[in-house]
């Protein structure tokens, strides 16, 4: 029977690619939530923004770490199963919080069903075929690198998903206040001390105005 090491061998460039998209991903969702501090100051936005901005950012750990474990240069199976088995039962357990979470803070009861998919039992259906890839590593299967593949790309796409649907909300839900403020500080300028835009030279155009 082939060691682990040789049945890898065809998926390692896919985990790898797996491994560097999910990481690119968790650092452009940090800069996607510190350009939108200032819009989570309040509590209840506050309390919105962990439950739903973080299980984006675990989706995203546990593609990374997924793809890290399956590259591991080892030939034993076991090390494998257990290990990708074990990150798959961290997810499930993640999504049992997620969801917890989303009943405490009162936002089941205004969710719809897409949302509730996507950010809870899909990532669980999901984090179960990586458990179910960790049990074929354990039976020195290499049909668990196909399983892991498939669950990898999953949960990425899952991810995007939820990442993008954050960030619209986010922009759609800016309170108007920040805009009325922006403009007001930009009106007083002038009185702030600081120098006036010299005038607009003539017009060249040489069609009449009317």
């Amino acid at each position: 029977m082939e060691s682990y090491a040789e049945a890898v061998r065809p998926w390692h460039d896919f985990f790898l690619l797996g491994g560097e998209a999910s990481a690119t991903l968790v650092g452009l969702l940090f800069v996607a939530m510190s350009v939108a501090s200032g819009f989570f100051n309040d509590e209840r936005r506050y309390l919105g923004a962990r439950v739903f901005f973080s299980p984006s950012l675990v989706l995203f750990a546990c593609v990374l770490f997924a793809a890290l474990i399956a590259v591991v240069p080892t030939p034993r199976w076991r090390v494998i199963g257990v290990l990708i088995g074990g990150e798959g039962c961290f997810g499930v357990v993640y999504a049992g919080f997620v969801w917890r979470n989303m009943v405490r803070a009162g936002f089941t009861a205004r969710l719809d069903l897409e949302d509730t998919l996507y950010y809870v039992f899909l990532p669980a259906v999901c984090h179960l075929v990586v458990v179910a890839a960790g049990i074929l590593f354990l039976r020195r299967s290499d049909a668990g690198c196909d399983v892991l593949a498939a669950a990898i790309g999953l949960l990425l796409a899952i991810g995007i998903r939820n990442a993008w649907d954050m960030t619209v909300w986010t922009i759609t839900h800016s309170p108007p206040k920040l805009t009325s403020a922006a403009n007001q500080a930009l009106s007083t300028a002038p009185s702030a001390g600081l120098p006036e835009p010299p005038p607009a030279p003539p017009s060249s155009d040489p069609r009449p105005a009317g």
